[in-house]
């Protein structure tokens, strides 16, 4: 009878392992589809890519130059206005200048959507009340030391590496508080800029509205170079 209940429970017991092990593997496989994209650890396209028609773009003013897909169309900047009390003679009134005009400055391609978020010190300091939006966190890397430790108190998938540049890049698979669904997730890259006003840059596929445009993004990031 002994024997009979030892043999029971080890087969229970190796029923349950394979239980286990069948949904571990699921959910390693869920995350991979999600955080890989096509990327190895290195943050590198596993798949080579063609960019024999790819233009390059050139932006003094923030201080960056990258590669990117021609059917982006013509990448087009669009600066939002922050210190909404400077013009009353608020707090920011002593502070503001033509060096840093407190603003939030995008890059969208013409044919597709938004992929790149900066901002100056005075948004950093006196930033827009809202969250939400992945390209807002840009104000908050102050330094390269953010980026190397972005990574050390996240729970979720997070990894931090250099491109062939040299830069350094912190990749976040996060939830963001706009989606649609609990379980919708992006993809967003932390970069700390050389640049003295537009230091901290926020990049992500999240608005580019065609498949495989996560492979293009970190084929621009790549090709990322810094002017300053």
């Amino acid at each position: 009878m002994n024997k009979k209940i030892a043999i029971a429970v080890a087969i229970l017991i190796i029923v349950l392992a394979i239980g286990v092990g069948v949904w571990r593997w699921k959910e390693k496989n869920n995350e991979k589809n999600i955080s890989e994209q096509q990327t190895n650890k290195n943050g590198q396209n596993n798949n080579e890519v063609d960019t024999s028609d790819w233009k390059t773009y050139r932006n003094e003013k923030l201080g960056v130059i990258f590669d990117y897909p021609s059917k982006w169309g013509k990448i087009v900047e669009f600066a939002e206005q922050g210190c909404p009390d400077y013009e009353k003679g608020g707090v920011d009134a002593d502070i503001l200048n033509e060096k840093d005009d407190c603003k939030r400055i995008t890059l969208s391609g013409l044919n597709t959507g938004e992929f790149f978020s900066t901002g100056t010190p005075l948004l950093a300091k006196y930033g827009f009340a809202r969250g939400g939006y992945w390209g807002d966190a840009a104000i908050t890397i102050e330094s390269e030391n953010f980026i190397a430790n972005f990574c050390k108190e996240k729970k979720n998938i997070c990894e931090v590496f250099k491109t062939k540049n040299n830069i350094l890049i912190a990749k976040n698979v996060e939830q963001r508080e706009y989606a649609e669904s609990s379980d919708q997730k992006i993809i967003v890259y932390y970069i700390k800029s050389t640049h003295p006003i537009y230091f901290g840059i926020a990049m992500s596929s999240d608005r580019l509205n065609y498949n495989n445009a996560e492979e293009d993004l970190i084929n621009v990031i790549e090709s990322l170079k810094f002017l300053q």
